[in-house]
């Protein structure tokens, strides 16, 4: 199903063109279903910050950090995605990616794949 596909996207979509409310201040439109939904959403919200954060691992990791602990697994991964796909980032910025992904190590790596 495609659906999850659309969710991912709109949620990428309002964490670059909509950050201050999607990202400042962590909001989820109220439309999204809880459950699995959401978690797509936030997988798509997490590939924004390492492109609106210019690929800097410090300033990505702080704005998960913001998230309450709940939604920073698909955060992660979907910085995983972000990091992979997008490149232009050094070996260096990306091992410190992780290091900044501490015990979301894992969800950052699924990402990846």
């Amino acid at each position: 199903m495609t659906g999850w596909l659309a969710l991912d996207g709109y949620g990428f979509h309002e964490g670059y063109f909509h950050w201050p409310a999607s990202v400042r201040r962590r909001s989820v439109p109220g439309w999204i279903p809880p459950g699995y939904a959401r978690r797509a959403f936030d997988q798509g919200l997490g590939r924004s910050p390492w492109v609106v954060e210019g690929l800097d691992p410090g300033r990505v990791g702080a704005a998960i950090a913001s998230f309450p602990e709940s939604r920073r697994a698909d955060l992660w991964a979907g910085v995983g995605l972000a990091a992979t796909y997008a490149g232009g980032a050094s070996g260096n910025a990306l091992r410190s990616l992780k290091e900044q992904a501490s015990r979301f190590a894992d969800d950052l790596a699924q990402g990846c794949a």
